[in-house]
């Protein structure tokens, strides 16, 4: 994932969620660091480093157990994992030991009338 890569994507973000972008976090476990490539203005005040340093750490175990999902499941390369909250939505696009964390707000699944928002509807896992 280059910089190229990861550009293109975060204008690809905003011009798709607009507002609803909270923020574009990219990671490799083998270089041992992470750019917070995109925050919303209101985002990072919620997070400490630690926190922030945390989370990347779930992200980055992710993309290291890739490998073992592959095998389990019958399904091919596994290419991403989400994350629904309450509050947000974490989508974590994956590579081998490296790769892109989204986070956008959960009015995002109301606003796309998402597949996997109507199904967590349906099974009263939300309301919207």
């Amino acid at each position: 994932m280059n910089d190229q890569n990861v550009s293109d994507l975060v204008e690809h973000l905003h011009e798709t969620v607009g507002d609803d972008l909270r923020s574009v976090i990219r990671y490799d476990f083998d270089a041992e660091g992470y750019d917070v490539v995109y925050a919303r203005d209101d985002i990072l005040d919620d997070y400490s480093e630690e926190t922030v340093e945390n989370i990347v750490r779930t992200y980055e175990t992710d993309a290291l157990s890739k490998t073992g999902q592959e095998k389990w499941y019958n399904h091919g390369e596994q290419q991403c994992i989400m994350r629904c909250f309450e509050n947000g939505v974490e989508v974590n696009l994956l590579a081998d030991g490296q790769g892109v964390a989204v986070g956008l707000d959960k009015a995002v699944f109301a606003a796309q009338k998402s597949f996997i928002g109507d199904c967590m509807e349906l099974a009263g896992v939300t309301s919207e």
